[in-house]
């Protein structure tokens, strides 16, 4: 007797799936950030991807993206460049010319289903997808969320590493070869527009982490090595009312009216709250608006801006996992 044994070829030949990068932004003025990474991940003989893609800017399109490619087997690794931090989130949007992916609106926006969900097959378990945004690793609803959004219809859920220190993308001095460096960081907070003196910054961050590894009065200096330095941006919160009529709005004509208009917005104040940001560290910009609503329909609005600013002293020469 002859037996014949037919072996499917996913047990007898393990097919390997592809990789690809989204870069989810482009650089402003001087900045590098984007670029570097598209030659990183373009270049580099480990972490260079099969492919790349750089006109995604929101989640829901990221993963409409995803769902519309003609994948034999799932993407074996998925990378996301994305300027993001703990306390804001990903600067880019939920949905389409829809608001920035803040950690609980991300999760909320999966919990409410108005964001598409990965096909079947697209991903699996031995998928692993590393989202390259500053310390956005360390808040715990973000990566909720992150795990939302790489699950499939299925429930089955890739493998999701969020970077836990700060992500710069640096082209070598000597080679200028490109290489990612995972940083620590240590923050400190101040309206935009008024920065504190250096020593006045550098008593404060001996205060507020006394066990640091640095001497933050000599981190003020402008040089101090190779691998300790500063980065500063910004951390931005907008919020919009609207009214039936303009005579409906309160008077802001002052600070303390605005400021009073401001406090009285709860969700707005829970908001501040989430980011964990004072409210003092903030400058603020309030105005009556006209706003155009979801359905092109111009309405009176009133509209808060605050804008705090973060210095970030970093220092890459501690060894990290993520």
């Amino acid at each position: 007797m002859i037996c014949i044994s037919i072996i499917p070829r996913k047990m007898a030949e393990a097919e390997e799936g592809e990789s690809i990068c989204f870069i989810l932004g482009e650089d402003k003025l001087e900045q590098t950030f984007y670029s570097l990474a598209t030659e990183y991940f373009t270049s580099d003989s480990l972490a260079g991807t099969d492919k790349l893609v750089r006109h995604v800017r929101s989640i829901e399109e990221l993963i409409s993206f995803l769902n519309a490619q003609d994948n034999r087997v799932p993407w074996q690794r998925i990378e996301l460049v994305v300027h993001g931090n703990v306390w804001s989130g990903l600067s880019a949007k939920i949905t389409d010319g829809g608001e920035r992916a803040y950690p609980k609106e991300l999760l909320k926006a999966f919990a409410k289903k108005q964001l598409p969900v990965l096909k079947d097959h697209v991903i699996d378990s031995n998928t692993v997808v590393n989202v390259w945004g500053c310390g956005i690793g360390n808040n715990p609803i973000m990566n909720l969320a992150l795990k939302a959004c790489f699950t499939d219809v299925e429930g089955e859920r890739a493998a999701v590493n969020a970077s836990k220190k700060f992500v710069v993308f640096k082209a070598g001095a000597d080679d200028g070869r490109v290489k990612l460096v995972k940083a620590s960081y240590w923050p400190y907070f101040f309206k935009r527009g008024y920065r504190p003196g250096d020593q006045v910054i550098s008593r404060a961050m001996a205060r507020q982490y006394p066990d640091a590894p640095l001497d933050f009065s000599e981190s003020m200096s402008a040089v101090t090595s190779e691998s300790v330095y500063q980065e500063q941006f910004h951390i931005p919160i907008s919020w919009t009312v609207i009214y039936d009529t303009k005579e409906a709005r309160p008077s802001i004509g002052t600070w303390e009216s605005k400021e009073h208009w401001i406090r009285s917005q709860a969700p707005l104040m829970k908001k501040i709250n989430d980011l964990q940001i004072p409210f003092e560290q903030y400058t603020w910009t309030v105005n009556k608006i006209i706003h155009t609503d979801e359905s092109g329909q111009k309405v009176p609005a009133i509209k808060a801006i605050g804008m705090s600013t973060v210095l970030c002293f970093l220092d890459e020469g501690i060894p990290t996992r993520t």
